[in-house]
């Protein structure tokens, strides 16, 4: 029987079982944040704004614009994130109006949210039109031939992002060749790694080498435990 721990639910308690093999060792899982809107920000080719958001989250940034105060609450980054993921993703404006339902004014937080996202927006506009030729090509070279037109952008930046963690996998292979570091496995945004207590020290240093990529600065979060399951 095939057991595959990519497929595991977060509440699994199998999670508690998947441990280090060293003594002493951790399991720690290193996310991207907000990767795909982040993505969409590089792509966007707009520099003013790259050099003012790359380091920030753009779930965040949506969501003070939503609410119109700096400290945001995961709540109110949760509306920010549907925002953004609506908008990117070929949602309507009655879909965004829905997530906004509670708030009074919709209208204007939707005019400040896209005036906040144009350069996105732009590019949003740029790919649907390339499609006419019935297929797309995301800046890595991949084709792609979305099969809904309201997909189209969607698989651009999806497609984009894979290809990213793809070719981020071999330079964690390169980089992990000569410690005492494994990679368990990777899910969607996610890397999983068994390290030996040696290695613990350098946490740090190996996400900062996991959120660089090539030209450009991913966020990134990591949680440490004794089990999988202490890294939920």
């Amino acid at each position: 029987r095939q057991f595959n721990p990519q497929m595991l639910p977060k509440d699994s308690d199998i999670r508690k079982h998947i441990v280090s093999r060293h003594e002493g060792g951790k399991i720690v899982v290193i996310d991207y944040v907000s990767f795909e809107t982040k993505v969409s920000l590089y792509l966007s080719g707009d520099q003013d704004f790259i050099d003012q958001y790359q380091y920030a989250d753009l779930h965040v940034e949506t969501a003070k614009v939503i609410f119109q105060h700096n400290t945001i609450s995961a709540e109110e980054r949760v509306v920010g994130k549907a925002i953004n993921h609506t908008l990117l993703y070929g949602g309507g404006k009655e879909k965004l109006k829905n997530i906004l339902n509670n708030i009074a004014d919709n209208e204007e937080i939707l005019r400040r949210v896209r005036i906040f996202l144009r350069p996105i927006i732009n590019k949003i506009e740029e790919i649907n039109k390339s499609f006419e030729s019935g297929y797309i090509i995301n800046d890595s070279g991949t084709v792609v031939r979305p099969n809904k037109g309201w997909a189209i952008f969607n698989n651009y930046i999806s497609s984009t992002a894979t290809d990213i963690v793809i070719e981020k996998l071999f330079e964690i292979k390169e980089y992990i060749q000569e410690r005492k570091i494994s990679l368990m496995y990777q899910v969607h945004d996610s890397f999983v790694f068994d390290i030996h207590p040696e290695e613990l020290e350098h946490v740090e240093d190996f996400t900062n080498f996991i959120s660089h990529f090539k030209n450009t600065v991913f966020q990134v979060e990591y949680k440490i435990g004794d089990s999988l399951f202490e890294c939920i």
